[in-house]
């Protein structure tokens, strides 16, 4: 980590807009080498939080579009025929790392002991971010709209 934790700790709860309880959850999300756990539970809370709206709607078919409403109000609309696609086009290693790196996230990560003297790769930062997730659910008593809120803030 080329930061210190606090700094990290700091940096992360500035990008997410939210205070996180639990020092343990942020040091495990940006912790490469032990954040795998965490990141494929925040992977299905990714697409938990990217579903929810659409599932309430009662569509059976079609794509999600993020619209954002009033500040921090994360609302989905559904058109017929389209639904992976934003989650493909957002929910991806790639799409993720790039996330990381525009952020400024990437220098607070943890690399793994084979990357400590060279960038974290995309599938490390990606990873990264889907811990991110997991902890902020976890750390908010499992509030999806929690998730929904830091998610907006992070620009997913």
């Amino acid at each position: 980590m080329a930061t210190n934790f606090t700094q990290a700790k700091a940096f992360l709860e500035q990008l997410i807009g939210r205070q996180m309880a639990s020092d343990n959850l942020v040091r495990e999300a940006l912790d490469a080498n032990v954040n795998v756990r965490l990141a494929l539970y925040g992977d299905k809370i990714l697409d938990a939080a990217l579903f929810d709206d659409w599932y309430s709607s009662g569509a059976t078919k079609g794509k999600l579009l993020p619209r954002w409403l009033s500040g921090m109000s994360l609302t989905f609309l559904v058109h017929a025929g389209i639904a992976d696609n934003m989650r493909q086009s957002r929910h991806n290693n790639p799409y993720l790392a790039n996330l990381a790196i525009a952020s400024g996230l990437d220098v607070h990560v943890t690399r793994k002991v084979s990357q400590r003297n060279q960038p974290a790769s995309a599938g490390t930062l990606a990873t990264t971010v889907e811990a991110i997730v997991g902890a902020i659910y976890l750390d908010s008593g499992k509030d999806l709209e929690a998730v929904k809120r830091a998610i907006v803030a992070m620009g997913l």
